[in-house]
């Protein structure tokens, strides 16, 4: 009545592919702030289509800042954020390369809701796709990843929401609280 332990790491995902998440057959799951759940959650979303949806208050215009949701760390990851006033989302591949894709716009004052959808192009394991950001359905910014992560951001890192705990995903200094109040991030797998 429990589930298998099996020690073999790094060698079970190359001969049998990563391992069933802990998600189960799920494709949709809110966390709020605070919450720190394993990376294994968010791998989830690799090799695949999802969208990333923050809900929040902003107290004035331009005032917001700070992490909604980040996964991974220094190694390889995402994060949505909040940087002077304009939600931003950065796409960590291994280090090497970070895409940014930021608003054309600072948040509004009062209710936000940040989205971010992430369509695959398919075809095998760590493809590229295109990355949209929304603001209260406004698309405000995009850009093409040209390759992805394939199999895991790191060993050690979390899925953060409201702070990213660990390394920084992005090209900021960590913790990087989010300051305003940050009611729930939701994930969609397509």
């Amino acid at each position: 009545q429990v589930f298998p332990l099996d020690d073999r790491g790094y060698t079970r995902v190359l001969a049998d592919g990563l391992p069933a998440s802990v998600l189960g057959d799920r494709k949709s799951f809110t966390l709020r702030t605070g919450d720190m759940v394993p990376e294994d959650v968010i791998r989830s979303t690799l090799n695949r289509s999802y969208v990333i949806t923050a809900r929040f208050n902003v107290k004035k215009t331009g005032d917001a800042e700070g992490v909604l949701a980040a996964a991974g760390g220094y190694p390889a990851g995402f994060s949505l954020y909040v940087k002077q006033g304009r939600p931003t989302f950065t796409y960590n591949y291994f280090g090497e390369n970070y895409t940014t894709v930021a608003s054309r716009e600072k948040l509004p004052r009062g209710q936000a809701v940040v989205r971010f959808e992430f369509a695959y192009d398919g075809g095998g394991r760590g493809e590229g796709g295109m990355a949209k950001l929304f603001v209260n359905d406004k698309l405000l910014g995009e850009k093409r990843l040209t390759a992805t992560v394939p199999n895991a951001f790191t060993a050690s890192e979390t899925f953060d929401i409201g702070l990213d705990t660990g390394t920084p995903a992005a090209l900021y200094a960590s913790p990087v609280a989010f300051n305003g109040h940050l009611e729930t991030v939701t994930v969609d797998l397509k």
